[in-house]
């Protein structure tokens, strides 16, 4: 790997970075799609149209290690903190704007 940018920290190989590794699969080998090379010479009746389709690997990154530390999303852990915060029906329009709130 070349360049890495990882924490809002950018490293930067030279000129490769050593302690990165990539882990990928590869998917599939196959052919791209169609290109048309068409060439042609003004006022001489010349016209010639060739093709070819590129051969394409498909690979799928499974995992980023950096350091021995995996970067991938299904190790790391999302948390998410959620409130019930309830308005009691008893309070006044006044109490809402100044922001009294039950918190149980």
């Amino acid at each position: 790997m070349i360049a890495c940018n990882h924490d809002n920290k950018d490293l930067i190989g030279k000129p490769y970075l050593d302690n990165i590794e990539v882990k990928a699969e590869v998917l599939e080998n196959k052919k791209n799609k169609k290109i048309l090379v068409f060439k042609k010479r003004r006022r001489h009746n010349s016209r010639r149209l060739n093709g070819h389709r590129q051969l394409i690997t498909v690979v799928k990154v499974n995992d980023i290690v950096i350091d021995g530390k995996s970067l991938s999303p299904t190790n790391k852990k999302k948390t998410s903190i959620q409130k019930n915060v309830k308005i009691k029906k008893s309070q006044t329009k006044s109490d809402t704007k100044k922001g009294v709130i039950d918190g149980s």
